[in-house]
């Protein structure tokens, strides 16, 4: 069954502290300050439908990195469809991504909240979901990819991040030669 990835802040807001865990599980609610990452969302949590073999997660992370200022890690959840459609009730809109991958841009939906019952729910199962954290590292490599295969172009990303791009090319370049001798 698909899942939905949800991009987690920066600020670290979603990642539990060692005094959070009560047999391995989060023991308390998500803190408060975790609902700043649904405030410019106007009544929507924007999220990315992966696979079910989870072919297009690297393609979907390479995206949502195209729309940052900087590099850095990616931290994000996945959730089965059936906890949001039919645990929550949620309704999911097909709604268009703002990435510089266009094809990326057609995996991305929107979760409808209608109250503030609906948002705790999912913020609830965010708070409990597996975090994963991709490294800075990595992201740059599926950017290098990305570039590679057409999917988007270095001068699209903002100047910071490009340079970090272009960094991580010449950092391949050189390893392959030195693979290579």
């Amino acid at each position: 069954m698909p899942k939905y990835l949800r991009k987690l802040g920066r600020s670290g807001r979603w990642l539990p502290g060692p005094g959070d865990f009560v047999d391995e599980k989060p023991a308390q609610k998500f803190p408060p300050t975790a609902l700043r990452d649904f405030e410019n969302d106007e009544g929507n949590v924007s999220v990315w439908l992966v696979d079910d073999e989870l072919k297009n997660l690297d393609q979907i992370l390479a995206a949502i990195a195209t729309t940052r200022n900087s590099s850095g890690d990616v931290d994000y959840v996945l959730l089965e469809e059936a906890t949001i459609k039919e645990e929550l009730g949620l309704e999911v809109r097909v709604d268009q991504g703002e990435t510089k991958d266009e094809r990326a841009n057609g995996w991305h939906r929107n979760i409808a909240i209608r109250s503030s019952g609906d948002l705790e729910g999912l913020a609830d199962k965010i708070w409990r979901a597996p975090k994963t954290r991709r490294r800075e590292g990595a992201v740059l490599n599926l950017l290098v990819d990305g570039i590679d295969e057409g999917r988007f172009r270095e001068d699209q990303l903002a100047e910071s991040l490009a340079k970090h791009v272009r960094e991580c090319r010449s950092r391949r370049r050189t390893s392959r030669e030195t693979d290579g001798q």
